[in-house]
């Protein structure tokens, strides 16, 4: 399997005429109010809502477009997907945070 950087955290990877889009600087971290949801994100596929437990997929994702997820996940990105990484006491990266401009945020 064929792997290479394309940029911002993502990876591409090739095998058997399949192609992946891989985020590889999750998983991320978005708040509105008390409400906050882990992510990954794909140039190609969106957003996956992933479970805080155990950071794998979440079995309930955003299909909605009501859903308490979109608004802040589009003020992020008109806002230009700005992260900041949350260190654990070794200095690991435990995720990154997203920042966005609550003006950008839709209601």
């Amino acid at each position: 399997m064929a792997r290479d950087v394309i940029g911002s955290g993502h990876f591409g990877a090739a095998s058997a005429g399949v192609r992946l889009d891989c985020w590889g600087a999750g998983p991320l971290l978005i708040r509105s109010g008390r409400r906050k949801w882990f992510f990954e994100f794909s140039e190609m596929f969106g957003p996956v809502v992933l479970r805080a437990s155990d950071m794998n997929p979440a079995e309930k994702q955003p299909v909605s477009e009501h859903d308490p997820f979109w608004p802040p996940f589009s003020a992020w990105m008109k806002s230009g997907r700005r992260v900041r990484a949350v260190r654990d006491k070794r200095g690991l990266v435990k995720f990154h945070l997203c920042h966005y401009r609550r003006e950008d945020q839709l209601r």
